[in-house]
């Protein structure tokens, strides 16, 4: 599956450089006929390598549905062999998840499950003691944004008790009392990931055999994810495996642009506006350049600035084309050199290859085996979050 993937992510990069290679040939050199012509089968191309590009992406995910679809029956079997009662519920279902994540996820979640039934939820007679429905609540979820996905496992029992947890660890060795004291209850949560830590009093089927919660965070951390741990007692217990999303191979909609001898692409879903700035619309605020534009200031960059190219030379003229790229509530300009037009490119991702470099997407090829990197807007946004200034508070200097 991944090369196949592989395969149509590079025939749509083929597509992509004929489609460019036809816009650099003049429509004289062709002759208008074959020009047309030419520009219809690369129209046509594009739009069956798009639709080829989405089909191989969906047969490398499956639904959060289907991940989830054992679990149900099999809380409710193990919760009839506790003597226990429980309702599972689902959420998310239709989230799309990476195939071979989903695969490594059946242990760690059929633990979860498990640990859910046997230690969370309480014997009927303990919940109406405690009164509450002596039916106990489990619920699979999922989310997803464009950055992260979650799987969550939740319980209404009885929670996690920190005391409890501090009380083994002394106990097993793993802590000294002084220690164990010294540690918040969030702290003290987080014993359950030791090797063979285990709060049951007896070795059973279900559990009490020192493995699990471990081997739950080993499985998350082989796909850079990370386990949180929600508890209190006698409210219940949340942990959720959050992955980053898995983007090795995509395509994206963008504005090519040129700065100096650079080649960026804009991902054009974060480009509000494209303007061009003229001298009367600069001011300075705290010595930063802003453009004043619709009665708004908006903070000025180049944008090697915000890539962290800048040598803290600033050109003599801001003026020329500029973008207004972030959301509703937070925006930055951005400037450069010359706006090359629309472009819908295969980006790769560069994260395995530079942990470090958030600030791009990753690179895209395009025509003459030139390069482009790709903006990640978001996290450029994330680095200036200074409120934006009221146009009021702009210094009357022009620039």
């Amino acid at each position: 599956m991944e090369e196949f993937l592989e395969d149509v992510s590079h025939l749509f990069i083929t597509g992509e450089l004929l489609r460019e290679l036809e816009t650099r040939i003049p429509e004289h050199v062709l002759g208008r006929n074959l020009a047309e012509e030419l520009h219809r089968i690369c129209q046509d191309l594009r739009l069956q390598l798009s639709a080829l590009h989405r089909t191989a992406a969906s047969l490398r995910r499956v639904s959060a549905a289907e991940l989830f679809a054992p679990y149900p029956r099999m809380a409710r079997s193990l919760a009839a062999q506790l003597k226990k009662k429980v309702r599972v519920l689902l959420q998310g279902e239709d989230v799309e998840i990476d195939r071979a994540l989903a695969r490594e996820l059946e242990a760690p979640l059929t633990h979860l499950v498990r640990n859910a039934v046997d230690h969370g939820i309480e014997l009927p007679v303990e919940r109406r003691n405690r009164a509450v429905d002596e039916i106990g609540t489990i619920r699979l979820s999922a989310q997803q944004s464009r950055h992260w996905i979650r799987i969550s496992v939740e319980d209404d029992g009885r929670g996690i008790d920190p005391i409890r947890l501090r009380s083994k660890a002394v106990e097993k060795g793993f802590l000294t009392p002084q220690q164990a004291q010294a540690l918040a209850d969030s702290e003290a949560i987080q014993l359950i990931f030791h090797p063979g830590f285990s709060t049951a009093e007896k070795v059973s089927e279900v559990s009490g055999r020192g493995v699990g919660m471990d081997v739950v965070r080993s499985v998350v951390q082989k796909h850079r994810g990370n386990v949180e741990v929600e508890s209190h007692v006698g409210m219940g217990t949340k942990v959720h495996l959050t992955f980053p999303v898995r983007q090795t191979v995509l395509v994206l909609d963008g504005l090519l642009v040129r700065r100096q001898n650079h080649f960026l692409v804009l991902p054009l879903e974060h480009v509000r506006e494209i303007l061009q700035i003229r001298p009367p619309l600069l001011s300075t605020v705290q010595s930063r350049p802003v453009l004043q534009f619709r009665g708004r200031c908006y903070e000025l960059f180049w944008l090697e600035e915000v890539l962290g190219w800048h040598n803290g030379q600033h050109e003599h003229s801001l003026s020329g084309p500029a973008a207004l790229v972030g959301s509703e509530t937070h925006q930055l300009c951005l400037r450069f050199d010359e706006l090359l037009g629309h472009r819908q490119v295969v980006v790769h991702c560069l994260q395995e290859i530079f942990p470090n470099c958030t600030r791009t997407q990753g690179v895209a090829l395009l025509g003459g085996g030139r390069l482009a990197l790709v903006l990640n807007i978001p996290e450029i946004l994330a680095q200036y979050r200074a409120p934006q200034p009221a146009l009021g508070a702009a210094e009357s200097a022009t620039l």
